[in-house]
């Protein structure tokens, strides 16, 4: 069950969306530094949830800033770093390769088995 966690946009207010939002492009940029950029076809929400989560108790010190990207490269982005975003990005890829190998192995999906292959180089150790 993978890819199944979605923010209530109309519940959060507008510091909770950016910082939703900040959490989530932080986790994009550290996935594209630590994969080239493969791993981002697996990015999800549900790793935004946990990176919060895991701030919310562990209270690590942060880096952030704003950058455009490919995807949007008009607007400026704020995003966020730190141990917590990049545990996030690890397990975004791992659990992207491991969904990737369930859908080669259960529904013979090529596309998958193509993804899983790019992917495995890039799972944390």
């Amino acid at each position: 069950m993978f890819g199944y966690v979605t923010a209530s946009w109309k519940e959060l207010t507008a510091q909770e969306q950016k910082r939703y939002g900040a959490v989530y492009c932080g986790i994009c940029r550290e996935i594209r530094q630590r994969s080239t950029g493969i791993g981002r076809i697996c990015l999800s929400y549900d790793m935004a949830f946990l990176a919060l989560l895991l701030m919310s108790l562990y209270e690590p010190e942060e880096e952030s800033g704003k950058k455009a990207c490919r995807l949007h490269s008009v607007k400026p982005r704020p995003w966020v770093d730190n141990e917590c975003i990049r545990y996030a990005a690890d397990m975004n890829v791992a659990l992207g390769y491991y969904n990737c190998l369930d859908d080669w192995q259960d529904d013979g999906k090529r596309s998958a088995k193509f993804l899983a292959d790019k992917l495995e180089p890039f799972l944390p150790e």
